[in-house]
């Protein structure tokens, strides 16, 4: 058994890999935490740029983390066009479209992360893209192993 709660809770704060991806999907992280706050978040530094996340715990500055992005958590926009991004510099693999939601695929460097959207995008694979992380989205789970 590793965790129990009500859906919400288990969606909303997977404590483990294994439960973050068995209610729906994502892209879990490695990352280190570079700041943390007083009102329940850190600051994840990864290989593809940096973003607060949720936690439940308490993180010590420095630490090796684990951290789970939902694609709801994921706001594109065409590179260069917003000063404030979290990821940068990366390039659309896949699009799909479906009137109500556009769930598209992006890579920066080696990672891929999705993002869902409401509503149609105009995006293209072999775009450039940045994203912004929201801040109330990512969590920070268990390290297993």
């Amino acid at each position: 058994l590793e965790q129990i709660g009500s859906p919400d809770e288990l969606y909303s704060w997977p404590r483990t890999e294994f439960v973050s991806t068995f209610l729906g999907g994502g892209t879990i992280l490695e990352a280190r935490a570079a700041q943390r706050s007083s009102h329940g978040s850190v600051r994840a530094e990864t290989v593809i740029g940096s973003f607060n996340c949720r936690v439940n715990c308490d993180v010590p500055e420095g630490a090796s983390l684990r951290v789970l992005v939902r694609p709801e958590h994921v706001s594109l926009q065409p590179a260069g066009t917003s000063e404030v991004s979290d990821l940068k510099n990366g390039q659309v693999t896949n699009v799909l479209n479906n009137g109500e939601s556009t769930r598209t695929t992006v890579r920066f460097g080696d990672v891929t992360i999705e993002s869902l959207q409401l509503g149609w995008r105009q995006m293209a694979q072999g775009d450039a893209i940045d994203a912004l992380i929201k801040s109330d989205g990512p969590v920070v789970i268990v390290k297993e192993g």
